[in-house]
């Protein structure tokens, strides 16, 4: 694991009181998430989550209106606002 990596990990794990297993594991356990995340946050999470899996083509829109730079612009809009 490269360092900053770690040390984000280590610093989720002592914030959440996770397990390093529950920290890199494929699912945050609910109890973090409906804890510690305010819900704006998370819908956030889900609206960037979205908007990545469609610029990576894992999931597909019914039209061609939006370009990949659309998709890049509202990913940086959603992460820096």
């Amino acid at each position: 694991m490269k360092p900053c990596m770690g040390r984000n990990v280590q610093v989720c794990c002592e914030s959440f009181s996770m397990s390093l297993a529950d920290a890199t594991g494929s699912f945050l356990p609910n109890r973090v998430i409906d804890e510690k995340v305010d819900v704006d946050v998370i819908k956030k999470a889900d609206c960037i989550t979205e908007t990545v899996m469609l610029r990576d083509d894992m999931l597909q829109l019914s039209s061609d209106a939006f370009t990949l730079m659309d998709f890049r612009d509202v990913i940086t809009f959603l992460c820096t606002t």
